[in-house]
C-alpha cells in the first residue's frame, strides 16, 4: 500500500511539516517548489512517509494551546 503522508523537515529552522504525498508530487512535477511556512526555506530534509497521521505526531511533542494543536520543541 501507498504511503498517502510525507514529513519533511526544513534544514534552516528545523521544523516539521506534513503534507500529503500526492500533492507534493504534483507540485513538483509541475516545475514549482515547495517552502517552509515558518522561515521561507527551500531546503527540506525527508524524515519518512506513512499511512497514518498518528504515526507523523509521535515523532513530534504536540500541545494544545487555545484550541489548536502547536508543535512545541
Amino acid at each position: 500500500m501507498e504511503s498517502i503522508y510525507i514529513i519533511l523537515i526544513c534544514k534552516r529552522c528545523k521544523k516539521t511539516t506534513i503534507l500529503l504525498k500526492e500533492e507534493v508530487e504534483d507540485t513538483i512535477k509541475n516545475r514549482k517548489y515547495l517552502s517552509c511556512a515558518h522561515c521561507g526555506c527551500k531546503s527540506f530534509k525527508k524524515e519518512f512517509s506513512t499511512n497514518n497521521a498518528k504515526d507523523c505526531m509521535k515523532s513530534n511533542y504536540y500541545k494544545r494551546m487555545n484550541g489548536y494543536i502547536r508543535q512545541v520543541n
